[in-house]
């Protein structure tokens, strides 16, 4: 299988591995977003080790150990390593005198059946990382029990890592190298129903229309993501149920504790828990308004876009697919908020558009975040959102509104931002960018004329910008 994509890791891998000192890195992100595959393609043509625990018992894990070294280091199949001791002990004087990569993959399984392997690693690295060219990578998820295992303060690995690697979902102009079968719509609205996690991307490219792609993939009775959200939250979590009943509530809607809190019929603080779990695991995300630290007008959305979209389509239509409803009367039920559901992937896109202008210096300012900014206005008393805002300083900013509609952006949407821009803040130079999925009306265009702080950016203009890469 071709490998696409993870440029930047590769290069960060490459560059370690020149070094030629003793490099220990944890490696870690969401299960399936592509670390083993990034760490085969990385060790490809190097001497290498390459072992996967398993939740299994220690004699199992230290077998396969022990077939993977005997494996990568050309040596003849026979005895087992008595412990991770012995087989360390081993590796570290293999790789005194030359470069040899070990790959740890699914540490966190290895180290739940032998309490005492982070703390076997510690010893060693500490008695042998100045005469060692040993190139040791701790791969695992999930995200919160690598970061517990290996960088806080109270792990036993705790600073002896050279480095890390965190690796994320990809972003959509990275997302479409999988998807080259699909234009970029049909690209933009595969990625809003799966995210960007590789394997994902591999299942809904192909041949067939959109709507035969989503029924496949999510409705049929050999759906591959129908289970998928599932059987990944009950990896993670004790007693799912109130998991999955937090994200449909978000889905639904809800977004603040209380909101949230009322739809679950919880006390506040059990809310909290719930959704500080699934914070930690990436897959709900708290927001604040842009330019504060800490607010009440704190808010929860599903980071995570396959989450979403079977939190927002597949689980509600569930009565009607068991009771005999057809994929067709699903998709029927789905298409009039596909576009609602697809403002907040649309936004997504356009902060990684702006983010990649930015570092091109392609902006007129070099703003330092990007984020909404929500609140009351004090003249109409009414609560208004700015889709995205960053500032360089407190005399710069800019803002941006972001439409995926079916019909072109007309020049009330402009005006609406200028007036917020200008009413809620003070900065004296500011700059509007108009994002927009089905390009702009003639008006819209004279009014951006009249202005000249505006940008108008159709969605086809954006990718144009940033090509295909593999």
């Amino acid at each position: 299988m071709t490998f696409k994509g993870r440029t930047n890791e590769l290069e960060f891998l490459e560059e370690c591995f020149a070094s030629d000192r003793f490099e220990f890195l944890v490696v870690f992100g969401p299960r399936r977003v592509g670390k083993s595959a990034l760490l085969r393609r990385f060790i490809k043509g190097k001497k290498a080790v390459y072992f996967t625990g398993l939740e299994a018992d220690n004699a199992v894990n230290l077998r396969n150990l022990s077939l993977a070294i005997q494996f990568g280091l050309r040596e003849p199949e026979g005895g087992v390593f008595v412990d991770y001791d012995a087989a360390f002990e081993y590796l570290f004087r293999r790789s005194r005198d030359e470069r040899i990569v070990i790959v740890f993959d699914e540490f966190p399984f290895a180290s739940r059946a032998d309490r005492s392997l982070a703390s076997v690693l510690q010893y060693l690295i500490d008695r042998h990382h100045k005469s060692s060219k040993m190139m040791l990578l701790l791969c695992g998820s999930p995200v919160p029990t690598m970061e517990k295992e290996t960088l806080n303060y109270s792990a036993p690995l705790y600073g002896r890592r050279t480095g890390q690697l965190r690796l994320r979902p990809l972003n959509f102009f990275d997302a479409r190298a999988f998807l080259p079968h699909r234009t970029s719509e049909e690209a933009a609205l595969l990625y809003g129903a799966v995210g960007g996690i590789p394997c994902y991307l591999k299942e809904v490219d192909g041949e067939g229309s959109i709507d035969e792609i989503l029924k496949k993939a999510w409705f049929s009775e050999s759906s591959f993501f129908a289970e998928e959200p599932g059987n990944l939250l009950r990896r993670e979590v004790r007693a799912p149920e109130i998991y999955f009943s937090a994200l449909l509530a978000i889905a639904e809607g809800a977004s603040r504790i209380s909101e949230i809190s009322s739809r679950l019929g919880k006390e506040s603080a059990a809310t909290v828990s719930v959704l500080r779990t699934l914070t930690e695991l990436g897959l709900v995300v708290r927001e604040i308004p842009y330019g504060t630290l800490a607010s009440r007008r704190s808010r929860y959305r599903i980071a995570d876009h396959l989450l979403r979209f079977w939190s927002t389509f597949f689980a509600p239509n569930t009565p009607i697919l068991a009771r005999g409803g057809t994929e067709d009367a699903v998709l029927e039920r789905m298409r009039p908020h596909l576009s609602a559901y697809m403002g907040p992937v649309f936004t997504e896109i356009c902060r990684d558009w702006l983010w990649r202008q930015r570092i091109r210096a392609h902006t007129p300012l070099l703003f330092n975040n990007l984020a909404a900014w929500w609140g009351t206005d004090p003249e109409t008393k009414r609560k208004v959102e700015i889709e995205l805002m960053g500032e360089e300083n407190v005399q710069k900013a800019l803002f941006a509104a972001c439409r995926w509609t079916d019909d072109p952006v007309d020049e009330d949407v402009l005006d609406t931002l200028e007036v917020r821009s200008r009413r809620l803040f003070r900065y004296a130079e500011r700059y509007l960018y108009v994002f927009s999925r089905s390009g702009f009306t003639d008006a819209c265009r004279r009014r951006a004329a009249e202005l000249s702080n505006v940008k108008l950016v159709t969605f086809a203009e954006m990718v144009d910008e940033i090509p295909i890469t593999d």
